[in-house]
């Protein structure tokens, strides 16, 4: 949250606090620029991810700092300043915005590089901040450009802060299912989905393959 790196990513297992981490630092931001003018950027992969998982802790902890304009698909504070909601499925969508202060990605492991590229576009002109908080989901730029990268040494890509963690390190997650899906689900993927891990999946085509009832004798 008080990180002064321009570009803060937390990767972490699913239900770990991400998203409300999210809105917490762009109601920090919000309330550093306050001039009218000032624009603020909330992104999600889709409209379904936006609307049930995205907005609804920013709108919680924002109640009384202004008002949702469900028209326009905006928050506008009281006194000045518009925080706009967009996703990707239309990567152009935030393009125009200017006098942009600060950015959140949500599930940004989902963004398409385009999108990403359209994103930092809006940041350059103000050199704005900008937070992505996703979970591990495919090798994509993200991993490519930042994650692995940051990984392997420490001081590669100085302006980014990366933080890691696994889900259960939310003293609120429930430990006993955490333990549970680790003994059944397939450990690369729990350790994608519950230990923020990136990886990649293994057994896509043959996942259950087994000597004994999967190979026959060859015959004519």
């Amino acid at each position: 949250l008080f990180s002064p790196k321009k570009l803060v990513v937390v990767a972490t297992g699913i239900q770990w606090g991400k998203t409300t981490v999210g809105a917490v630092w762009m109601k920090m931001m919000m309330h550093m620029f306050t001039a009218p003018e000032d624009n603020f950027i909330i992104t999600s992969p889709t409209f379904p991810i936006l609307n049930q998982s995205t907005l609804p802790p920013f709108l919680r902890i924002m109640e009384g700092y202004g008002r949702h304009d469900r028209k326009d698909n905006c928050f506008r504070m009281n006194g000045g300043g518009t925080c706009w909601f967009r996703t990707g499925k239309d990567p152009d969508s935030i393009v125009g915005i200017a006098q942009v202060r600060a950015i959140l990605g949500d599930e940004a492991g989902k963004y398409s590089l385009y999108f990403w590229e359209n994103i930092q576009g809006r940041a350059d002109p103000n050199d704005a901040p900008i937070m992505l908080v996703t979970s591990p989901y495919a090798l994509n730029w993200l991993y490519k450009e930042i994650i692995r990268p940051k990984t392997k040494d420490a001081n590669a890509r100085p302006d980014v802060e990366l933080v890691q963690a696994k889900s259960i390190e939310n003293p609120h997650f429930n430990a006993e299912r955490y333990h549970a899906r680790k003994l059944t689900m397939d450990p690369r993927r729990f350790n994608m989905m519950y230990g923020g891990d990136w990886l990649k999946a293994s057994g896509l085509v043959y996942d259950c393959f087994d000597d004994n009832e999967n190979v026959v004798k060859p015959f004519t």
